[in-house]
Protein backbone atom coordinates (compact mmCIF):
# COMPACT_ATOMS: atom_id res chain seq x y z
CA UNK A 1 0.00 0.00 0.00
CA UNK A 2 1.84 3.16 -1.14
CA UNK A 3 1.68 5.87 1.50
CA UNK A 4 3.08 9.40 1.76
CA UNK A 5 4.58 9.72 5.24
CA UNK A 6 4.94 12.66 7.61
CA UNK A 7 2.63 13.39 10.53
CA UNK A 8 4.11 16.37 12.45
CA UNK A 9 3.96 19.56 10.43
CA UNK A 10 2.88 23.16 10.05
CA UNK A 11 2.41 25.24 6.95
CA UNK A 12 0.50 27.84 4.96
CA UNK A 13 -2.96 27.36 3.44
CA UNK A 14 -2.64 27.61 -0.34
CA UNK A 15 -6.18 26.73 -1.42
CA UNK A 16 -9.48 25.64 0.10
CA UNK A 17 -12.03 23.03 -0.82
CA UNK A 18 -15.77 23.62 -1.11
CA UNK A 19 -17.54 24.42 2.14
CA UNK A 20 -14.50 25.62 4.10
CA UNK A 21 -15.33 29.11 5.33
CA UNK A 22 -13.28 29.55 8.48
CA UNK A 23 -9.84 29.57 6.84
CA UNK A 24 -8.31 31.76 4.15
CA UNK A 25 -5.36 31.31 1.80
CA UNK A 26 -2.28 32.56 3.60
CA UNK A 27 -3.42 31.38 7.04
CA UNK A 28 -0.82 29.49 9.07
CA UNK A 29 -1.90 26.12 10.41
CA UNK A 30 -0.68 23.13 12.37
CA UNK A 31 -1.61 19.66 11.15
CA UNK A 32 -2.68 17.22 13.85
CA UNK A 33 -2.22 13.46 13.63
CA UNK A 34 -5.79 12.67 14.66
CA UNK A 35 -8.60 14.40 12.76
CA UNK A 36 -11.67 15.09 14.90
CA UNK A 37 -15.20 14.94 13.50
CA UNK A 38 -16.69 16.96 16.37
CA UNK A 39 -19.77 14.76 16.59
CA UNK A 40 -18.86 11.28 17.90
CA UNK A 41 -19.03 10.55 21.63
CA UNK A 42 -15.33 11.17 22.43
CA UNK A 43 -15.42 14.47 20.52
CA UNK A 44 -18.64 15.50 22.31
CA UNK A 45 -16.98 14.70 25.65
CA UNK A 46 -14.03 16.94 24.86
CA UNK A 47 -11.65 14.12 23.88
CA UNK A 48 -11.03 14.78 20.17
CA UNK A 49 -7.79 12.78 20.21
CA UNK A 50 -10.01 9.68 20.58
CA UNK A 51 -12.29 10.58 17.66
CA UNK A 52 -13.84 7.33 16.42
CA UNK A 53 -14.24 8.26 12.71
CA UNK A 54 -10.75 9.75 12.86
CA UNK A 55 -9.30 6.47 14.09
CA UNK A 56 -11.06 4.59 11.30
CA UNK A 57 -9.74 7.00 8.67
CA UNK A 58 -6.19 6.77 10.01
CA UNK A 59 -6.31 2.98 9.96
CA UNK A 60 -7.50 3.02 6.35
CA UNK A 61 -4.93 5.59 5.26
CA UNK A 62 -7.58 8.02 4.11
CA UNK A 63 -8.77 11.48 5.03
CA UNK A 64 -11.68 11.86 7.43
CA UNK A 65 -14.69 10.69 5.46
CA UNK A 66 -12.78 7.89 3.68
CA UNK A 67 -11.59 10.03 0.73
CA UNK A 68 -8.08 9.91 -0.73
CA UNK A 69 -6.56 12.83 -2.60
CA UNK A 70 -3.10 11.59 -3.51
CA UNK A 71 -1.91 9.58 -6.49
CA UNK A 72 1.32 8.76 -8.25
CA UNK A 73 1.42 7.58 -11.85
CA UNK A 74 -2.22 6.64 -11.70
CA UNK A 75 -1.93 4.72 -8.44
CA UNK A 76 -3.68 5.79 -5.24
CA UNK A 77 -1.31 6.90 -2.49
CA UNK A 78 -2.65 6.61 1.03
CA UNK A 79 -2.51 9.34 3.64
CA UNK A 80 -0.35 8.98 6.75
CA UNK A 81 -2.53 9.90 9.75
CA UNK A 82 -4.42 12.31 7.52
CA UNK A 83 -1.35 14.52 7.08
CA UNK A 84 1.30 13.10 4.70
CA UNK A 85 3.56 16.09 5.22
CA UNK A 86 6.75 14.76 3.59
CA UNK A 87 5.68 16.49 0.38
CA UNK A 88 5.98 19.95 -1.13
CA UNK A 89 2.20 20.30 -0.83
CA UNK A 90 -0.20 18.35 1.38
CA UNK A 91 -3.91 17.78 0.92
CA UNK A 92 -5.68 17.35 4.25
CA UNK A 93 -9.12 17.45 5.79
CA UNK A 94 -10.18 20.69 7.44
CA UNK A 95 -10.65 18.55 10.55
CA UNK A 96 -6.89 17.95 10.66
CA UNK A 97 -5.95 21.64 10.84
CA UNK A 98 -5.65 24.17 13.65
CA UNK A 99 -5.11 27.82 12.78
CA UNK A 100 -2.17 29.46 14.54
CA UNK A 101 -0.64 32.92 14.93
CA UNK A 102 1.52 33.89 11.96
CA UNK A 103 4.30 34.99 14.30
CA UNK A 104 4.88 31.43 15.57
CA UNK A 105 7.82 29.84 13.69
CA UNK A 106 6.88 26.68 11.81
CA UNK A 107 9.76 24.70 13.31
CA UNK A 108 8.19 25.24 16.74
CA UNK A 109 4.56 25.09 15.67
CA UNK A 110 5.01 21.67 14.09
CA UNK A 111 5.68 20.16 17.53
CA UNK A 112 2.11 20.94 18.55
CA UNK A 113 0.86 18.48 15.94
CA UNK A 114 2.18 15.44 17.83
CA UNK A 115 4.78 15.81 20.60
CA UNK A 116 2.96 18.51 22.55
CA UNK A 117 -0.45 16.89 22.06
CA UNK A 118 0.90 13.57 23.30
CA UNK A 119 3.02 14.78 26.22
CA UNK A 120 0.66 17.40 27.60
CA UNK A 121 -2.35 15.22 26.85
CA UNK A 122 -0.88 12.31 28.81
CA UNK A 123 -0.41 14.53 31.85
CA UNK A 124 -3.62 16.54 31.68
CA UNK A 125 -6.15 14.17 30.11
CA UNK A 126 -4.94 10.68 31.01
CA UNK A 127 -3.08 11.05 34.30
CA UNK A 128 -5.06 14.17 35.28
CA UNK A 129 -2.21 15.50 37.37
CA UNK A 130 -3.52 17.72 40.17
CA UNK A 131 -2.17 21.02 41.48
CA UNK A 132 0.21 20.55 44.38
CA UNK A 133 1.02 16.94 43.49
CA UNK A 134 4.39 15.40 42.65
CA UNK A 135 5.14 14.04 39.19
CA UNK A 136 8.01 12.12 37.64
CA UNK A 137 8.64 12.23 33.89
CA UNK A 138 10.92 9.47 32.60
CA UNK A 139 12.32 9.99 29.11
CA UNK A 140 13.07 13.48 27.87
CA UNK A 141 12.61 13.45 24.13
CA UNK A 142 10.10 15.81 22.56
CA UNK A 143 7.13 14.06 24.14
CA UNK A 144 8.75 13.81 27.58
CA UNK A 145 9.73 17.47 27.61
CA UNK A 146 6.17 18.34 26.64
CA UNK A 147 5.02 16.25 29.60
CA UNK A 148 7.24 18.36 31.87
CA UNK A 149 5.48 21.45 30.53
CA UNK A 150 2.13 19.75 31.07
CA UNK A 151 2.96 18.96 34.69
CA UNK A 152 4.03 22.55 35.23
CA UNK A 153 0.81 23.84 33.65
CA UNK A 154 -1.19 21.47 35.89
CA UNK A 155 0.40 23.06 38.96
CA UNK A 156 2.50 20.11 40.18
CA UNK A 157 4.60 21.25 43.13
CA UNK A 158 7.48 18.90 42.35
CA UNK A 159 8.43 17.73 38.86
CA UNK A 160 11.32 15.28 38.62
CA UNK A 161 12.72 14.73 35.13
CA UNK A 162 14.68 11.53 34.45
CA UNK A 163 16.72 11.16 31.27
CA UNK A 164 20.01 10.14 29.68
CA UNK A 165 20.98 13.34 27.86
CA UNK A 166 22.73 16.09 29.80
CA UNK A 167 21.42 18.62 27.30
CA UNK A 168 17.83 17.47 27.71
CA UNK A 169 18.13 17.31 31.49
CA UNK A 170 19.26 20.95 31.44
CA UNK A 171 16.38 21.85 29.13
CA UNK A 172 13.92 20.07 31.44
CA UNK A 173 15.11 22.33 34.27
CA UNK A 174 14.52 25.39 32.10
CA UNK A 175 11.02 24.16 31.30
CA UNK A 176 10.01 23.73 34.93
CA UNK A 177 11.46 20.52 36.39
CA UNK A 178 12.28 21.05 40.06
CA UNK A 179 14.88 18.25 40.02
CA UNK A 180 16.63 16.18 37.36
CA UNK A 181 18.07 12.67 37.62
CA UNK A 182 20.49 10.95 35.26
CA UNK A 183 18.78 7.67 34.48
CA UNK A 184 21.93 5.53 34.51
CA UNK A 185 22.96 6.52 38.02
CA UNK A 186 22.98 3.43 40.24
CA UNK A 187 20.91 5.27 42.81
CA UNK A 188 18.52 6.90 40.31
CA UNK A 189 15.45 5.37 41.96
CA UNK A 190 16.62 6.50 45.39
CA UNK A 191 17.22 10.02 44.07
CA UNK A 192 13.66 10.16 42.80
CA UNK A 193 12.25 8.83 46.07
CA UNK A 194 14.20 11.44 48.00
CA UNK A 195 13.08 14.24 45.69
CA UNK A 196 9.43 13.19 46.08
CA UNK A 197 9.54 12.41 49.81
CA UNK A 198 9.02 8.69 49.27
CA UNK A 199 7.44 8.40 45.85
CA UNK A 200 5.58 10.37 43.22
CA UNK A 201 1.84 10.86 43.00
CA UNK A 202 2.10 10.49 39.23
CA UNK A 203 4.72 8.82 37.05
CA UNK A 204 4.77 9.36 33.29
CA UNK A 205 7.00 6.97 31.33
CA UNK A 206 8.02 8.46 27.98
CA UNK A 207 11.13 6.41 27.27
CA UNK A 208 9.40 3.44 25.60
CA UNK A 209 11.72 1.21 27.61
CA UNK A 210 10.39 -1.73 29.70
CA UNK A 211 13.21 -1.25 32.22
CA UNK A 212 12.24 2.38 32.73
CA UNK A 213 8.60 1.39 33.24
CA UNK A 214 9.44 -1.31 35.78
CA UNK A 215 11.73 0.98 37.74
CA UNK A 216 9.32 3.90 37.88
CA UNK A 217 9.04 4.88 41.58
CA UNK A 218 5.55 5.62 42.86
CA UNK A 219 4.15 6.47 46.24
Amino acid sequence: MPMALGHEAAGVVEALGDGVGDLQPGDHVVMVFMPSCGHCRPCAEGRPALCEPGAVANAKGSLLGAATRLNYRGQTVHHHLGVSAFTANAVVSRNSLVKIDRDLPFVEAALFGCAVLTGVGAVGNTAQVKAGSTAVVIGLGGVGLAAVLGARAAGASKIIAVGLSAENLALASELGATAVVYGRDEDAVEQVREATSGGADYSVEMAADPFALLKTPSA
